[in-house]
């Protein structure tokens, strides 16, 4: 999320601060503007120096955009999409020191990436394991990516609804998805299995975020509110104050 400075920064350069989508790296040096619709006036990826107050495009060419993630070290940004002229999921990362393309990789038909997290384990448990990120997509599973060579690790089984929105939980290894029909489920992060299922919501499940120590997880949706369930118990979830729009 973008801060009141920030946002005046991106204006003074030209750049709309209302792109439908935008993220940031931790120490807000860059700021990364996307318009996933290939039918709007605006496209591309919108690279914004927040410290320096320049832009740039990135070079997506042939690419129609969905997400985009930052390493921790911010020294790397992930473009996940589709083509242009094909239903072919791609993966492009990206240096963040000139903005050169490192590498890319397409993947298998109708396999698109959409809501991105990093995976990070704690030492103790496997401190040689891979660096690696989680990625919902268009066919309907979960899947676990190797940060250097972006190939496929493990996938979760099909679902029968889209999964809109995913976050990780190293405390608990935990990932948490919202699906269309409204339910909020659960996984392992090493296996992709499914631990629990919370079928609070009526709608659409667009939005889920743990907690820092994972005790708690929030997830919102076309309904117009936010649920708090207690992600250690089976005790009913707690209903934010309702919302006037979709969230």
């Amino acid at each position: 999320v973008l801060d009141t400075e920030s946002r005046e920064k991106l204006l003074s350069v030209g750049i709309p601060p209302a792109l439908p989508q935008q993220v940031a790296d931790e120490e807000l040096r860059f700021a990364i503007l996307m318009n996933t619709s290939p039918y709007q006036t605006i496209a591309g990826v919108h690279v914004v120096d927040l410290h320096e107050g320049r832009s740039r495009v990135l070079d997506a060419t042939g690419m129609i955009v969905r997400r985009a993630l930052f390493t921790a070290d911010g020294k790397e940004l992930i473009v996940g999409g589709r083509f242009a002229d094909s239903k072919h999921g791609i993966l492009r990362k990206y240096s963040t020191a000139d903005w050169s393309l490192l590498s890319e990789k397409q993947l298998p038909l109708g396999v698109i990436p959409g809501d991105m997290r990093f995976v990070t384990r704690s030492s103790a448990s496997r401190g040689d394991a891979p660096a690696e990120f989680l990625t919902s997509c268009e066919d309907f599973r979960i899947r676990r990516i190797n940060l250097k060579s972006l190939e496929v690790v493990a996938e979760s089984q099909p679902f029968r609804f889209r999964l809109n929105a995913i976050d990780y939980s190293p405390t608990l290894g935990r990932v948490a998805a919202g699906l269309s029909d409204g339910q909020v489920l659960e996984f392992d992060v090493e296996t992709l299995r499914v631990q629990k299922e919370h079928p609070g919501h009526r709608l659409k499940a667009t939005s889920v975020l743990y907690s820092n120590d994972g005790s708690r997880l929030w997830s919102g949706s076309h309904e117009n509110r936010i649920l708090c369930w207690n992600s250690q118990t089976d005790k009913p979830p707690k209903a934010l104050k309702q919302h006037t729009e979709k969230i």
